[in-house]
């Protein structure tokens, strides 16, 4: 009896530590999609293009949302150039316009504004509760934007948001706990502080395998 329940005991240790490496390792996959992006030398755009944007008044001025970032061309898609948001490679999920201003949203809860074409960005302030845009308006008049927790405009001036539409409570608490397990709730930087624990827990499975096999050949050597 003692030796059958020992080996539905190795049996679900084993199955549970397969799990937990498939999810770690997955789980570094989806923060980092890069790694798994082909190594084209011809494309100079990486990712899935999202959202495209033309200057208003450079008709040549192409700018590309992906899921790996922002780019811009120059002469109407021939060539591009990647723009550093200075928050790594994240997903673009919308950009527009409002006059020679570009404006730009992060899927996870970011808007970012530039007055001189990429070259510093200002950060939008956002209502509270926003953690996943959907899309943007962006006029003269004001920016209007879609989130999993409602709409929401404002003027430019004073940033004084407005609830226009509400969503469902269901697909907000699905995205905030979405939020929270990969760790962009908080800041974007703390998603290698879930690599990094990610990377621990595949050590420990691993090392515990190696743990136990060298014990059991010392077991098995004594006796």
């Amino acid at each position: 009896m003692a030796q059958y329940v020992k080996s539905i005991h190795r049996f679900l240790g084993i199955s549970a530590s397969i799990f937990i490496v498939t999810l770690a390792v997955t789980g570094l996959l989806l923060n980092h999609p890069q790694i798994l992006e082909s190594k084209d030398p011809t494309n100079t755009i990486k990712g899935q293009i999202k959202t495209i944007a033309v200057h208003p008044s450079h008709s040549n001025e192409v700018w590309f949302g992906t899921n790996q970032g922002l780019y811009v061309s120059k002469d109407k898609g021939k060539s591009s150039q990647y723009v550093d948001l200075k928050l790594g490679h994240y997903p673009i999920q919308d950009l527009d316009f409002i006059g020679a201003d570009v404006i730009v949203a992060i899927k996870d809860g970011y808007i970012l504004r530039s007055h001189n074409s990429g070259n510093v960005w200002e950060r939008v302030p956002l209502p509270d509760g926003v953690t996943e845009i959907l899309s943007i308006d962006a006029q003269i008049s004001g920016l209007t934007i879609v989130s999993t927790s409602g709409v929401y405009h404002t003027s430019l001036q004073a940033w004084d948001w407005q609830r226009m539409m509400g969503q469902g409570t269901g697909g907000n608490i699905k995205e905030t706990i979405k939020a929270i397990h990969t760790g962009y709730i908080f800041f974007p930087l703390l998603t290698y502080l879930y690599d990094g624990a990610a990377v621990i827990l595949v050590i420990m499975v691993v090392t515990g395998f190696v743990m136990y096999i060298r014990t059991r050949n010392t077991y098995s050597n004594k006796y």
